[in-house]
């Protein structure tokens, strides 16, 4: 394994990772190679632990923004960095309230697209997906039995109302336009959300995302705040999936507002405009 060391702030990095010819997410292979740990010690002072959700959301074929729309560009402090892999050493806490020290490794292929992911040892795996239990029960409920096939799944369906408000109380923060502002609890009805319309691409004509601010600064800074949280949405759909050929996106600024406010204090005007820093995700059907 040829060998990079390269230094980012006052910490040496090592660099240069195999690259596995399987495409596996989320896995581990023992042929990876990771920096040893107590090169990577220092960085656990930064106690950066690992958003589960956004593991899970990794996937062959996204690209390097894509995969820093999930796992974040401020971590990059914590990892290395080569032309084909990107390596994290991050924390899992444990419900004992131990903690997991777990390396990652994202590999790319030569269109600089996700060609797999590992961890840098199996307990790191099956935190992120326990094992079920009784797997070879698991192989026996499998086999062919005279008991009545299980109903098929019903289909996902789209959300009764075609129109998503996400208001500024759930979505981003003051002056925050990126996914990794995003609470977890965004995240979760935008996966839902992202669930819904990939089921029923087929019928799936246009999504439009709008993006908006509320008055305070100048209009050119916030058509641009918009625009970027209205893109930042869409980055999250087409990762989860969502054809990116049907969204278009839109910022508006601080055009449209829900309510008017007259506080003259800047904190409690802040507050009071909130209802009008949101985003909007609209469906059509055929």
């Amino acid at each position: 394994m040829q060998k990079f060391v390269r230094k980012l702030g006052l910490m040496s990095l090592w660099m240069g990772l195999s690259v596995s010819a399987f495409a596996t997410i989320n896995g581990f292979d023992p042929s990876i190679k990771f920096p040893q740990k107590d090169k990577t010690a220092p960085f656990l002072k930064a106690h950066f632990y690992a958003n589960e959700s956004d593991l899970n959301d990794m996937a062959v074929g996204l690209t390097r923004e894509q995969v820093r729309l999930l796992v974040g560009s401020s971590q990059l402090h914590a990892s290395t960095v080569t032309a084909h892999s990107i390596s994290y050493i991050f924390k899992f806490s444990e419900l004992d309230k131990h903690e997991l020290v777990c390396q990652y490794v994202i590999q790319f292929d030569e269109h600089q697209r996700v060609s797999g992911s590992y961890f840098d040892s199996q307990a790191c795996v099956d935190h992120l997906h326990p094992p079920l239990p009784g797997s070879v029960q698991a192989q026996e409920a499998s086999a062919p039995t005279s008991t009545p096939d299980a109903p098929a799944t019903a289909p996902v369906a789209l959300p009764d109302q075609p129109k998503l408000t996400i208001p500024s109380k759930m979505l981003f923060g003051f002056n925050q336009s990126r996914l990794k502002d995003l609470p977890e609890s965004v995240k979760a009805t935008l996966r839902t959300f992202a669930d819904q319309l990939k089921a029923n691409n087929a019928t799936l004509d246009r999504v439009t995302i709008t993006g908006y601010t509320d008055r305070i600064g100048d209009d050119a800074y916030n058509q641009k705040l918009s625009t970027a949280r209205a893109e930042t949405i869409k980055d999250y759909l087409v990762v989860r999936g969502v054809d990116a050929a049907k969204i278009n996106t839109e910022g508006k600024g601080s055009a449209e507002p829900v309510v008017q406010c007259s506080e003259t204090n800047r904190k409690k005007l802040a507050a009071c405009l909130a209802p009008n820093r949101r985003v909007d995700i609209e469906f059509k059907q055929k």
